[in-house]
């Protein structure tokens, strides 16, 4: 008797861990949501990656603010820290960056597939 009860205390503890722990949602709890930047000598690339699987980044050179580019596109989740990206620059619509992105809480790691090259941005500091 004494073994069916410490079961029947496992299983619902068990149980109500579960329901209280819900399974992340690969969209809406994805750790890209946010916003982004990776900065070199020479350019500053601002990434603002939404929830609505939308993303937006600009491009600016240092000596020619003016210059800069901005891309616009959308993401994919395969889980909350992984999936991919395509983004097409508005301007021309010519340029494209198409890649994979792997983040963590500040840093998101995209690998641009074209290039084989791979971008690490930092969280922006708002």
């Amino acid at each position: 008797m004494k073994k069916i009860l410490i079961a029947l205390i496992v299983l619902t503890t068990l149980s109500i861990f579960v329901a209280c722990n819900p399974a992340k949602d690969p969209v809406k709890d994805n750790l890209a949501i946010g916003n982004w930047v990776y900065e070199t000598e020479v350019i500053v690339w601002s990434l603002e990656v939404k929830n609505d699987k939308t993303a937006t980044m600009d491009t600016e050179i240092k000596e020619h603010p003016e210059s800069g580019t901005t891309y616009k596109g959308s993401w994919t989740a395969t889980s909350i820290s992984e999936g991919s990206l395509l983004l097409v620059e508005t301007e021309l619509g010519i340029n494209d960056i198409k890649g994979t992105f792997k983040a963590e809480s500040s840093k998101l790691t995209i690998t641009v597939e074209d290039h084989e090259q791979t971008i690490e941005f930092k969280k922006a500091v708002k």
